[in-house]
C-alpha cells in the first residue's frame, strides 16, 4: 500500500511540473537582499512559482539529503515501529568529519521511528547509515534506492552517494529537483509531524536511557531570534562546500495558504568574519513578503464570457460564447486584481452546429502584471442545434464550391465545348460539301445542254 500511494504522489508531482501551471516568478521590493545562491519560494494552492533564482544551478544539498532517505525509509518500511539493531559500522564513515550524530552504538536496538526523529530533528548521520543498512542490507544498496526514488519524482539532475549529505563531488541535485523532494514529503503526514518537531524524547533502549533531541532549525524553536510560527519544517543543512541549507514548508492556517521555501548556498560568515545564519533571514523575509504583499484570491470566476466563436449551420444564433470552466484562484499582488487580463486562444474561430452547453472550445492564459497566473478551460456557454435546411444548404454549396468538383466541372464544359466546337465544325465541312455537290449538278447540267 505504502508503495502504491508513494507511486501516486510521484505521478502527481511529475503531471503538476508538466501540465499544471508553469513557473513563474514576481520581482523582489527593492528593499530586499538575499544571501542564498540558488532560492525557490512556491505557493502550494496554486503550485505557482513567486520566486526563484539559479533553481537550475547544480548544487550540493548536504543534509537536506536526509529527507530522500526519510521517504525511501516510508516507502520500504511496514512498521515504522519496527526494532532496528545497529551494525557494527554504524560511524565507519563519519569519523573524523564533524558530522551530527545521535550517538548510537552497535548492537542498539532502536525502533525506526525514533531513529526517523533522530534524522529529522537533530540531523543524526549515524541515524541515515543504520536506517539504510536496515532497509537495503548496506549503504550502497540504499543509495540505489534513493537514486531510483529521484527519478520518479523526476528529479533529472540529482545523484545521490550517500545517505546523510556529507560531502561528495559527486553528490549534488538543484533547487528545481529539491522542489520535487520537498513536494512528495509534504504530502507524507508522519515526517511533516517529525519535521515540525523541536524538542523530542528517545526513549531508553537495550544500551542508553532517554536522549533529548533539539531541532537544528531556529525556525521550529521559540527560544531563538529566528523563531517564525508559521514554520512546519522541514530540514537544515550545512557543509563547507554547500554552504548555510533550509529547506521550509509554512503555513497561514488564517488565510489557508501554504508555501514551500528553499534557499541554498548562504555563506556561513559575513565580510567581516562574524558567524550568520542568513539562510533563516532570507526564508523569514521571502514568507513576510508573500504573507503580507499578496493576496489568495479569485482570478477567473467560472462562466466568465471571454471569447466569441462563429457558428455555422444553426439557424437561431451566429455565435456562441466561450466562458470559463471554472474558478481560477492565485497568488497575486494585494489590490492588482483589476489589472488581472484572460488571453483566449481558440481551437478554431468558426464551429459548426450542434454544440452543447460545455462543450471545449479552446483556453485562456490568466496574466497578472505580466506574470502568468494559470491556465482555464473555455467552453460553450449554451447550445446550438443544427439546422436540418442549412446543413443541406451548406452541403450542397460545399458540394458545388469544392475544388475536386468545380474541376470536374470544368473539365465537362471543355469537354462539352470542345464537343459542340467539333459538331459545329463537321455541320459546316458537311453544309461546304452539300453546296459543292450542288454546284458540280448544277455545272453537269447546263454542260449537257
Amino acid at each position: 500500500m505504502k508503495k502504491f500511494i508513494i507511486c501516486v504522489i510521484c505521478l502527481i508531482l511529475l503531471l503538476s511540473t508538466i501540465c499544471l501551471i508553469p513557473a513563474s516568478a514576481y520581482t523582489l521590493p527593492a528593499d530586499m537582499t538575499l544571501f542564498g545562491n540558488a532560492i525557490l519560494l512556491k505557493n502550494i494552492e496554486t503550485n505557482m512559482v513567486v520566486y526563484e533564482k539559479n533553481i537550475d544551478q547544480q548544487i550540493y544539498p548536504a543534509s537536506i539529503t536526509k529527507l530522500m532517505t526519510a521517504l525511501v525509509v516510508m516507502d520500504k518500511v511496514k512498521d515504522i515501529n519496527e526494532i532496528v539493531t545497529c551494525g557494527e559500522n554504524v560511524e565507519k564513515d563519519l569519523l573524523g568529519t564533524d558530522a551530527s550524530i545521535m550517538f548510537l552504538k552497535p548492537g542498539e536496538q532502536i525502533p525506526v521511528k525514533e531513529l526517523l526523529y533522530g534524522l529529522l530533528v537533530s540531523s543524526g548521520c549515524d541515524a541515515a547509515n543504520v536506517l539504510a543498512e536496515h532497509v537495503s542490507g548496506s549503504v550502497y544498496s540504499f543509495v540505489e534506492e534513493m537514486n531510483n526514488m529521484a527519478k520518479k519524482l523526476g528529479m533529472a539532475n540529482t545523484n545521490f552517494m550517500n545517505a546523510h549529505g556529507l560531502h561528495d563531488d559527486n553528490h549534488y541535485t538543484t533547487v528545481r529537483d529539491l522542489e520535487k523532494l520537498g513536494m512528495a514529503v509534504i504530502q507524507n503526514e508522519t515526517l511533516v509531524e517529525i519535521c515540525g518537531t523541536s524538542r523530542y524524547t528517545v526513549p531508553p533502549t537495550n544500551m542508553t536511557d532517554n536522549r533529548y533531541l533539539s531541532t537544528t532549525n531556529q525556525m521550529l524553536d521559540s527560544s531563538t531570534s529566528n523563531y517564525y510560527k508559521r514554520i512546519r519544517g522541514l530540514k537544515t543543512g550545512f557543509t563547507d562546500e554547500a554552504g548555510r541549507c533550509l529547506m521550509s514548508y509554512a503555513v497561514n492556517e488564517d488565510k489557508g495558504q501554504s508555501y514551500l521555501c528553499i534557499v541554498m548556498g548562504c555563506a556561513p560568515e559575513d565580510g567581516n568574519g562574524k558567524y550568520v545564519r542568513n539562510e533563516f533571514k532570507d526564508t523569514y523575509n521571502l514568507l513576510y513578503w508573500a504573507y503580507t504583499d499578496f493576496d489568495y484570491v479569485t482570478v477567473a470566476k467560472k462562466d466568465f464570457p471571454t471569447a466569441e466563436v462563429n457558428v455555422k449551420l444553426c439557424k437561431d444564433r451566429d455565435f456562441v460564447l466561450a466562458v470559463t470552466a471554472k474558478d481560477l484562484s492565485a497568488i497575486i499582488p494585494k489590490d492588482s486584481l483589476s489589472s488581472v487580463i484572460l488571453e483566449p486562444h481558440l481551437g478554431s474561430t468558426e464551429i459548426d452546429a450542434p454544440i452543447n452547453k460545455g462543450d471545449y472550445l479552446g483556453y485562456a492564459i490568466v496574466y497578472c502584471a505580466g506574470v502568468e497566473l494559470g491556465r482555464v478551460d473555455l467552453v460553450a456557454s449554451e447550445t446550438c442545434k443544427r439546422s436540418f435546411v442549412m446543413l443541406i444548404t451548406e452541403s450542397v454549396k460545399n458540394f458545388f464550391l469544392h475544388p475536386v468538383t468545380l474541376i470536374i466541372l470544368g473539365l465537362l464544359i471543355i469537354t462539352l465545348g470542345i464537343f459542340i466546337f467539333l459538331n459545329v465544325r463537321e455541320n459546316i465541312i458537311r453544309a461546304r460539301m452539300y453546296d459543292e455537290k450542288i454546284k458540280q449538278r448544277d455545272n453537269d447540267k447546263n454542260g449537257r445542254w
